[in-house]
């Protein structure tokens, strides 16, 4: 499996949470998906971004920290 970029990571996350956007509604109209339960999915996938998008940020400092003898 090749390593995927966090910028890739983020750019999938947010094409997930798009799709889920168009295809939630109907899921939830034809009772396959409980209301509850697409809100539940879709605020797990927007804290996975949110995550990501911290790591995104703070790279330099993760990568410092982990050079540092324990």
């Amino acid at each position: 499996m090749r390593k995927v970029p966090i910028e890739e990571q983020i750019a999938e996350v947010e094409r997930e949470l798009k799709m889920r956007t168009h295809v939630y509604p109907g899921l939830v109209a034809s009772d396959k998906l409980k209301p509850l339960q697409a809100i539940k999915q879709n605020e797990g996938m927007m804290a996975v971004l949110d995550t990501l998008k911290w790591v995104q940020k703070n790279k330099d400092r993760l990568k410092e920290q982990a050079r540092q003898p324990a």
